[in-house]
């Protein structure tokens, strides 16, 4: 197996009074391939050690829970994930700021035009149906109900 592709352990660990429940081994695969999904592993990690299990990764030996040095790599590595999730928003946010100052659309562009929008109002005051309508267009009827109710 790719070193990429080894499962990571979880070991259950919380107090039982059923055996049974104790040390169990819980495989969970995960690929590491953007901080949001760093980020997303580390609130996992985070909930299994809150809950009492340990966190081991086979493909990473560092990451171990139930060893000091792991706990501390865990925690360091989180906060950089954290940091770098920050950096993405914030320049996310600077780069969608400058592109608005430029007088770029955000989002999605429209469905119909604004003249397509004007032709849909008359024509539904003149009594043709929602469904005629967005058939003619080759939009949703939510989208004709959006369109002629701003009149």
């Amino acid at each position: 197996m790719e070193a990429n592709r080894l499962p990571i352990i979880v070991r259950v660990a919380r107090p039982s009074s059923d055996p049974a429940t104790q040390g169990h081994l819980l495989p969970f695969h995960g690929r590491r391939s953007r901080a949001s999904s760093l980020l997303f592993l580390f609130a996992i990690v985070k909930k299994i050690i809150d809950a009492g299990g340990q966190f081991l990764s086979l493909a990473e030996p560092w990451a171990d829970t139930s060893t000091s040095t792991g706990r501390l790599m865990i925690a360091v590595l989180g906060g950089l994930a954290d940091v770098e999730r920050d950096l993405i928003r914030t320049r996310t946010g600077e780069g969608r700021a400058r592109a608005r100052l430029r007088g770029q659309h955000m989002g999605r562009p429209p469905e119909m035009t604004a003249a397509q929008k004007q032709e849909a109002r008359r024509r539904r005051k003149d009594g043709e149906s929602v469904a005629d309508l967005a058939r003619s267009y080759g939009v949703s009827p939510a989208a004709i109900y959006r369109s002629t109710a701003a009149t």
